[in-house]
């Protein structure tokens, strides 16, 4: 989607001075979108740090602590105090993205009124986390549009082909969390065979080789990491290209295992 960079980072746990490393690590190496959310207690240290020109994804909870009291996103007030918050910490108006992070009870409703905050100029785009193809029909049937973007657990092992085309087929931008399925996969990752070609032939790390093929599915991989030295080699993948057998053979690995929350299709 247009505006939305190829790859960004994930700011998952990150506080102190490990955030602020990483922060300025990242600018340094070119990453202009970073991902974060309400959960992670986090955006007011991000905000601070960020030049303007950033991009930057949040996301908000079923039930999330605004002010003095719990609030359901479920009603107008509760949603626009929840964006008006994150703008605040973030020190950004509009926000770029917001998502609505897991699926709970009145999501359709919480998604109509993200969407008129999105009309008013509050928000560029908008979108869920871990939805699956029925709940975004029913985001549709409810609001008479798709959300703009969808954030999926995506890597080898669970590259969710029927969600992602959904998504493709409509106009959804997909993001993709956890592309390493928070490092529990790369061991394994690096004993299948087309990867070990691929390392040996283009001289690249099994991560570096996973993200390039999220980005030439057109998805925007999210890697989470603390470690100065991966983000730099994370975004070094915009010098080579995977070709249409290698991601194929890619693409055989999934087999529907998920690290993390599981999507109903």
């Amino acid at each position: 989607m247009e505006g939305i960079p190829q790859i960004g980072l994930g700011l998952f746990s990150l506080h102190g001075a490990a955030l602020e490393a990483a922060l300025k690590a990242a600018l340094e190496s070119g990453y202009t979108l970073f991902d974060t959310a309400y959960k992670y207690g986090n955006e007011k240290e991000i905000g601070a740090i960020l030049p303007p020109s950033s991009t930057v994804c949040t996301k908000i909870l079923g039930l999330q602590y605004t002010g003095r009291k719990w609030l359901l996103h479920f009603d107008r007030q509760s949603i626009r105090k929840s964006v008006s918050q994150a703008a605040r910490k973030l020190q950004r108006s509009p926000i770029d993205i917001v998502l609505l992070h897991h699926i709970f009870r009145g999501y359709p409703d919480a998604f109509a009124e993200l969407l008129e905050v999105q009309r008013e100029g509050l928000v560029k785009r908008i979108g869920v986390s871990s939805y699956g193809i029925k709940q975004l029909e029913t985001i549709r049937r409810k609001c008479g549009v798709y959300p703009d973007v969808c954030m999926l657990e995506i890597h080898p092992y669970h590259s969710s082909p029927e969600v992602t085309a959904f998504c493709a087929q409509n106009g959804i931008h997909v993001m993709a969390r956890s592309p390493f399925a928070h490092g529990q996969i790369l061991p394994e990752l690096g004993r299948e065979r087309i990867f070990q070609e691929l390392v040996a032939s283009t001289g690249k790390s099994v991560p570096q080789l996973v993200l390039r093929w999220c980005i030439q599915h057109g998805w925007t991989p999210i890697p989470r990491s603390a470690d100065e030295r991966h983000i730099r080699e994370n975004i070094a993948v915009f010098d080579f290209e995977l070709s249409a057998g290698e991601m194929q053979a890619i693409d055989a690995l999934n087999r529907d295992q998920s690290y993390g929350v599981f999507i109903k299709k």
